[in-house]
């Protein structure tokens, strides 16, 4: 038997936390107090694009990454993992364009 033959239809903890999370945020029924922005010095390595649990984060070729405000759920999980240190956080109710 491979170990493939059986996944779990159940999300997981994680998963789960991350689909209600981000559903509250978006009925408002949790206030998020900070988000994240890219700020200069980005080298483009794409770690923050793969950790993002939302997919908030483009990358713009040749430019930096894009972290999408809307889709941003306040986790810190770029940030943690940009070894340029370029991924900042911001207070909501500051000017982050």
């Amino acid at each position: 038997m491979s170990n493939l033959s059986y996944l779990s239809p159940v999300p997981s903890l994680a998963q789960r936390f991350i689909i209600v999370y981000t559903e509250n945020i978006r009925k408002g029924a949790c206030v998020m107090r900070s988000i994240y922005r890219v700020r200069g010095g980005c080298t483009l390595c794409a770690m923050c694009y793969y950790v993002c649990p939302t997919k908030a984060i483009s990358l713009k070729p040749n430019v930096t990454a894009v972290i999408d405000a809307e889709k941003c759920i306040g986790c810190g999980q770029c940030a943690d993992n940009c070894q340029a240190e370029a991924i900042v956080r911001v207070e909501r109710k500051t000017d982050i364009h």
